[in-house]
This record gives C-alpha cells, structure tokens and sequence, in this order.
C-alpha cells in the first residue's frame, strides 16, 4: 500500500478534500510538521512513493518572509526528483518545488484570491483537467517554472497556475482542496493577514461545491499521472468532457465523499465486468465481487458517474 509523505507548513493548511480521494484510493499518507516542536522533515529514502508540499500561508520562498526550513526543503524535492518520486507542490510547496528543479519564486505580497484558472494543455492531467476550474490562492511570493516546464493551466493574468516538471511532479498556485474553515484558521493563527479578506471569503463559500467538482477529475488524473494506482486504467472508457454535471444535489462534504465512492463504485463495477483485477479499493472490490452482491447489483444511480465507452 502507497505511503506518501505529506509536509506542513502552517497548522491551518493541510490536504482538505484531497484527504479523501486518497483514503477512498487506499492511498496512505503521513503528515510531518517541521513547524512544531520537535517535527521534522521526512528522510529523502522515505519518499520515494510519493511528497506533498503543501502551502505556508504568509510564508513565502523569495527572500522577503522565507520559511525557515526553506533550504532543507529544496534540497528534498530536488532528490525526490532525481529519484522520479512523484511530487506535488501546493502553494509555497509549488516554490520550493520551483526552485528545486530550477526555477525560481518571485516577490509578492500576500495574496488571497478566487479566480478561474484555463487549461491550456488538452492532455493535461491525461485529458482530465477541466477546461476551467475555480483557483483559490493564499500564498506570498509565486512559483516561476524551469523554462522546460509543461505549462497546464493559466489564471486570467496569464500567469502560470499548474504545470508539470518531468512525468511525475506538479506545482500548483492555488490548492485545489481548500476548505474555507482553513482560510479562517489561517487568518487567526497569524498577525499577518491578507487586507480585505471578507469578500473573498464570500467567494470562496460560493465556490466551494465548483471546487468539490472540479477536484474529482483533477484527482484522478493526478493520481494516474503520480503512478498511485497498481493497476494501469482500464481501456475502453473515457471521462466526459463535463465531468462536473455528475451527481446528486446536495452540499458540503457528504455530497463530495458520495461522488467519490460513486467513482470508485463505477470503476470497479466495470472492472469486474471486463474480468480484469480490481484496482485500487479492496475492500470495495470483494464487496462487489461477492455472491450477495451479485444476487443484489449496486443501483444504476451509484454507477452514473460521468462515464462512458468510446
């Protein structure tokens, strides 16, 4: 089973609804906290399944309000990559993740924003990126990518907001899994705070069940690309172009774990019927494979997921 190692910079920020597709996955990670006292960074031979740097909040990677562990850091993504560990850079992660492979953070102020990021790469993401999606930013500084980077996605000031380095190694300006509760927290946890953050949080709120849709696609094809799955996809079945239509009304965080498990149901449903091994969810996969399940199909509801064959 995967272990990924995930690194906190902030108590606040963490993985968010990103927390579930890789539970729903089977896929297991492991927070470290270099912040507190005591934590640490995890050892460069314990990531080779996978590393998550996740966001600072006011912490930036430029010089002006560097996080202190920024060199241990940039260090560890750079072996990470000369390993060709799967590494994924949210926020401040995306700077360090930047500069490891050669790029660079430039200085900005503390920016708190929602936008719309575009896709400007078809295959990114294995073809599951959306063409938009909401982008929501907390972060000073801003990652710049290695010229030879794979630019995905681009706010509407142009501005580089996903791109790919290698096969295995994404940096993302905004966090694709952000709660507002985190904003909250982080607005609380330091001095330091973005100016007129009311209004924004208003957006966020709005924009919540958008992100929660977004996300899964976007989850998806990460993973594919992070190599998280044993098993390789299974041919035949491509995702819809809107793939944000799927699922029952509902809000917050049930409705998004019920669209998960929707996914996976679907998944396993079709791998069953191809005779081929499940993929990634055991525990699911000997529910669906077991006389009683046979005797008593999942309903047709729970397998439309926004799939469907070629």
């Amino acid at each position: 089973m995967r272990l990924i190692s995930v690194v906190q910079h902030t108590s606040a920020e963490y993985l968010g609804l990103i927390e579930d597709h890789l539970e729903g996955r089977g896929i297991r990670f492991k927070y470290y906290r270099p912040f507190t006292e005591g934590g640490k960074l995890p050892e460069r031979d314990s990531v080779r399944e996978g590393l998550i740097l996740l966001g600072g909040g006011p912490w930036g990677g430029a010089g002006g309000r560097d996080v202190p562990t920024l060199g241990q850091e940039v260090k560890l993504a750079h072996a990470a990559l000369m390993f060709e560990t799967p590494v994924i850079g949210i926020g401040l992660g995306a700077q360090i993740l930047a500069i490891a492979a050669g790029g660079r953070s430039e200085p900005t102020t503390l920016e708190f924003a929602v936008t719309t990021a575009r896709r400007v790469d078809a295959e990114a993401l294995n073809g599951y990126l959306p063409e938009e999606y909401p982008l929501a930013v907390y972060m000073r500084d801003w990652p710049v990518p290695p010229s030879y980077a794979r630019v995905l996605a681009r706010d509407p000031a142009d501005r580089a907001v996903l791109w790919q380095i290698g096969e295995r190694a994404f940096g993302f300006a905004g966090h694709p899994g952000l709660k507002v509760a985190m904003v909250e927290d982080l607005i609380m946890e330091f001095d330091e705070s973005p100016a007129d953050a009311g209004p924004v949080l208003d957006r966020l709120r709005l924009s919540q069940r958008a992100m929660e849709d977004a996300l899964v696609p976007i989850m998806t094809g990460l993973v594919q690309r992070a190599g998280w799955m044993q098993d390789a996809p299974l041919a035949g079945f491509q995702p819809l172009s809107d793939f944000t239509g799927a699922g029952a009304s509902g809000g917050g965080s049930v409705r998004h774990s019920r669209k998960i498990r929707a996914v996976q149901r679907a998944q396993i449903e079709r791998s069953r019927r191809a005779k081929t091994p499940a993929m990634a969810w055991p525990r699911l996969w000997k529910r669906f494979s077991s006389p009683m399940s046979r005797m008593y199909p999942p309903r047709r509801s729970m397998l439309s997921t926004g799939w469907r064959r070629e």
